[in-house]
């Protein structure tokens, strides 16, 4: 038998026992049965108690400053890593170079797990030999405006028509679970009896990770609030009763892709006309033949630039501002925001400045 011949049938295997998606209980199904012990309006103490007596400003600048040879996207190691600490002061820790062996490669410490950079991946010691396996850490440049399809150039266009096929993405290698498993305390369903919490946003019950719980709650205080301001309360009215559904907790991975959903993590909602005729999400166009990648931004159902603002002003990314767009979508990602020149509101701190060197205004292409 040829060489041939045996790839085309490991290929054919491969294919047919590709890796499949894997859904469990939906947050309507999570709420509406008590025996699934969400945490109902309480936290952790024990993860979530703060020190006063711990100067977080301190903290960060005790991170090493100098600029690792690696870069993560757009962005130093050392930046991503001092923004982590700001961001969850609770849960991150720095590494000093004296506990590290394999120091200038830069170290965090995430619930008491050493995370290593190697080559823009955050492995724990066991993985650093494994790097290849894994894509780089989900760090990217945030726009302040939507990216024009007007404007993208052809080899835009060529790379996000590779990036969007079903068999790209099937093959694409997964971040490394295991940092944001750490980050958000939850390897498994059962830890949702932990970290997740019920929430309401515009009416509707939900489920969010305790990170975000409060920070969700001002949002949709000042969302309601710019209904009584004569320059935005007719379109935040207008969306309130068009977002007539509200989605968070929900343990599944992306679809078509081998990466988790920050969905499972319970730090995503999505707000959306249940019923609406126009785009939401580029993978559903897609599967519909639709020529997405050019269709113009006036196709597609967006909140009100008055709501998103809100969203980012207490940690959340809009989906709406990816290539590949998601206008539903708000996930609360405050390292991402401050990567990339946003002021954050945190309110289970005091808002500390940290300087980042050379905040990017571009965005990259995002599933």
């Amino acid at each position: 038998m040829s060489k041939y011949i045996i790839y085309l049938i490991l290929l054919v295997s491969q294919v047919l026992f590709a890796e499949t998606i894997v859904e469990s209980k939906s947050a309507i199904e999570l709420i509406e049965n008590p025996s699934a012990q969400i945490v109902d309006n309480t936290t952790n103490t024990n993860i979530l108690e703060i020190d006063t007596n711990t100067n977080i400003l301190n903290i960060v600048e005790k991170i090493e400053e100098d600029e690792s040879s690696v870069e993560d996207g757009e962005f130093s190691v050392s930046n991503i890593f001092r923004v982590l600490l700001l961001s969850y002061p609770h849960i991150v820790k720095p590494v000093p170079q004296s506990e590290n062996p394999y120091y200038p490669d830069q170290a965090i410490n995430v619930r008491g797990i050493t995370f290593y950079n190697v080559n823009g991946r955050f492995l724990p010691e066991e993985e650093r030999k494994n790097w290849k396996k894994y894509n780089s850490n989900t760090i990217y440049t945030y726009p302040r405006e939507i990216p024009d399809p007007a404007i993208r150039t052809k080899s835009e266009i060529s790379l996000m028509k590779k990036q969007s096929a079903k068999s790209y993405r099937r093959r694409k290698k997964p971040t490394y679970y295991g940092f944001h498993q750490a980050l958000y305390g939850m390897s498994s369903l059962s830890d949702t009896n932990t970290q997740i919490m019920k929430a309401r946003l515009f009416g509707k019950q939900i489920l969010i990770h305790q990170f975000a719980h409060d920070s969700l709650k001002q949002v949709e205080k000042e969302v309601y609030a710019l209904t009584n301001d004569d320059k935005y309360k007719v379109e935040v009215k207008k969306f309130l009763k068009e977002g007539n559904t509200v989605y968070s907790f929900f343990w599944r991975t992306i679809a078509g892709s081998k990466s988790r959903s920050l969905h499972s993590y319970g730090v995503a909602v999505d707000v959306l006309e249940e019923n609406s005729k126009k785009a939401m999400y580029w993978l559903w166009r897609q599967n519909q033949k639709i020529d997405w990648i050019k269709e113009p931004i006036s196709v597609r159902w967006n909140p009100p630039n008055s709501v998103v603002q809100v969203f980012e002003k207490y940690g959340f990314v809009w989906g709406g501002k990816w290539n590949f767009y998601d206008t539903m979508h708000f996930e609360y990602k405050p390292e991402i925001l401050i990567l990339n020149g946003y002021d954050v509101i945190f309110l289970n701190q005091e808002a500390i400045p940290v300087v980042i060197e050379n905040p990017t205004n571009q965005t990259e292409v995002q599933n």
